[in-house]
C-alpha cells in the first residue's frame, strides 16, 4: 500500500511539473499507410501537448524526397516524388517558440514511394491502335494486353510462327 501511494504521489508530481514548466511536444499522427504514390499530395496532422498559454509557436517541416506546403504547427501537405536514386522518403517536424528556438522535434516517419524503377514505365503498343501505354504502380486493377502472332526470323522457310509465350 505504501508503494502504491508513493507511485501515485510521484506521478502527480510529474504531471504538475509538466504543466508548470510546459514541456512542449509535437507528434505526427500516424498515417493509415506508409506507402505513397509518386507525385501524390497527402495531408498530415500533428498532436501538440504542453504548449504554454499565450505563447506563439511555428513549425519547420522537414521532408526527404517530398515538397511541403501549407505548413502550420497543426499539419502540412506533402507532395512525394521518387528520384532516379531513391524511392523512399521521410517526414518530421520541429516546433519552434517565438524566438525561433526549437523546443521539440517530432517522431520521424519513413515512406515508400510507389514507383517502378523510380519512374512510370511506358510500354509501346503496336498494331491496331498502337500508341504508348504508361504502367502506373499506383493504379489498381487488371491490365489485359494482347499481341498478334510473332514471327521469329531464321526458323524455317518461311520463318516459324510463335503463338504462345510468357510476358
Amino acid at each position: 500500500m505504501k508503494l502504491r501511494s508513493l507511485t501515485i504521489a510521484l506521478l502527480a508530481t510529474f504531471l504538475t511539473i509538466q504543466n508548470l514548466f510546459g514541456i512542449e511536444t509535437i507528434t505526427i499522427n500516424s498515417p493509415a499507410t506508409t506507402d505513397v504514390c509518386n507525385l501524390s499530395q497527402i495531408t498530415y496532422s500533428t498532436t501538440l501537448t504542453g504548449l504554454k498559454s499565450g505563447a506563439s509557436y511555428s513549425a519547420s517541416w522537414i521532408a526527404t524526397n517530398g515538397t511541403t506546403n501549407e505548413e502550420t504547427i497543426n499539419g502540412v501537405k506533402v507532395t512525394w516524388g521518387a528520384t532516379t536514386t531513391s524511392n523512399s522518403g521521410t517526414l518530421k517536424v520541429q516546433l519552434k517558440n517565438s524566438n525561433n528556438v526549437v523546443v521539440a522535434t517530432s517522431n520521424e516517419i519513413s515512406f515508400t514511394i510507389k514507383s517502378i524503377k523510380h519512374i512510370k514505365t511506358q510500354t509501346t503498343l503496336f498494331g491496331i491502335g498502337g500508341g504508348v501505354y504508361t504502367i502506373d504502380p499506383c493504379l489498381s486493377g487488371t491490365l489485359y494486353l494482347e499481341a498478334a502472332d510473332i514471327l521469329v526470323p531464321g526458323k524455317g522457310n518461311p520463318p516459324q510462327e510463335v503463338f504462345n509465350w510468357k510476358w
